[in-house]
């Protein structure tokens, strides 16, 4: 029994839904787009920041998002900080490809530094 309970811990620990990396850190996003390619995929421009995407676009495809609804909760954060002037912070379940397969967006905002 022990060594199943390893083995799926091993397992899970290895998964690449598991892994990730952030995609960008403290960016603003300076522009938005509901589609790319007509893929049901988002795209934020991003400038500044730190991480591997800064200055650069960021894609969302649904497919790397948990479900659907994740998605567009992605997509609603997305279109708030753009509208507020917030800093993003952008994570990427697959490290195969960081900027085009994010699926997680933190929002920071501050009325004091806008």
């Amino acid at each position: 029994m022990k060594i199943h309970i390893l083995t799926l811990s091993a397992l899970l620990l290895s998964s690449p839904v598991m892994s990730g990396e952030w995609a960008i850190k403290d960016a603003k996003i300076i522009s938005i787009a509901n589609a790319k390619s007509n893929l049901d995929t988002f795209t934020i421009w991003i400038a500044g920041g730190s991480g591997f995407c800064s200055n650069q676009t960021i894609s969302f495809p649904v497919d790397f998002a948990f479900n659907a609804g994740v998605h567009d909760r992605a997509y609603q954060t997305a279109l708030l900080a753009i509208k507020l002037n917030a800093t993003v912070d952008v994570y990427s379940y697959n490290t195969s490809d960081i900027c085009e397969n994010a699926a997680y967006i933190k929002m920071s905002y501050s009325q004091t530094a806008n």
